[in-house]
């Protein structure tokens, strides 16, 4: 359901440029961690486990077919949206942190587990 409304997201997005002149030719990239997820949209198969699912999750079925998105997998150790959604350890977060760009303002402030900090 979130890559249904992720590939929702990004056609929408991809139209604005488009209504600038501005052709996008390269499908746009989504970072999935959800192996069974990707196969499931890549594949065009319906079979007893999967018929199921509701039509409109077959949207990404088509957009990857029309080059508009292209998934990616990502481990889930590498997702730094996770940092905003999840509880992490503290090796991840300060990870995550470090990868957002965000640096603690006052000096005498500590992380356990951070590197630096």
């Amino acid at each position: 359901m979130a890559l249904t409304t992720t590939t929702q997201d990004v056609v929408l997005l991809r139209t604005l440029p488009a209504e600038l002149g501005y052709i996008q030719e390269n499908p746009t990239k989504i970072k999935e961690d959800n192996q069974s997820c990707m196969a499931l949209a890549k594949s065009m198969k319906v079979n007893a486990r999967t018929k199921h699912i509701d039509v409109r999750y077959h949207f990404n079925r088509e957009k990857i077919a029309s080059r508009e998105i292209e998934l990616d997998y990502c481990p889930t150790e590498e997702m730094t949206a996770d940092i905003l959604t999840k509880n992490l350890p503290a090796t991840l977060f300060c990870k995550h942190r470090e990868g957002l760009g965000v640096r603690l303002a006052s000096s005498n402030v500590t992380l356990r587990g951070c590197v630096g900090d």
